[in-house]
């Protein structure tokens, strides 16, 4: 596979909760469909390589477009806003929090 993730499940407070932290490489398409979205209790965290003005970018790219298409098919809601400060005071955010 060419997206590398890990996925941790944790519990707390009698509470299942999974957590999936996401790196896409800039070079080699995405495979959302490997990310099973099946729990409520989901944090997905990720370097998705893609562009959207939803997290911060002025354009949207393929893989900006297929991120987008991903997250409203599987019910996702992007936690980090597009003005919110970014690593190294760059504009965009390519880490983004789901």
């Amino acid at each position: 596979m060419s997206t590398e993730f890990i996925a941790v499940q944790l519990l707390i407070n009698n509470t299942k909760m999974t957590l999936y932290n996401i790196y896409s490489p800039p070079s080699i398409q995405t495979e959302l469909e490997a990310i099973k979205v099946q729990d409520d209790n989901l944090l997905i965290v990720g370097d998705f390589n893609s562009h959207s003005p939803s997290w911060g970018y002025d354009t949207l790219d393929p893989r900006g477009e297929s991120l987008e298409e991903w997250l409203i098919t599987n019910s996702l809601t992007i936690l980090n806003h597009p003005d919110d400060p970014h690593d190294g005071g760059a504009q965009q955010a390519p880490q983004i929090w789901l």
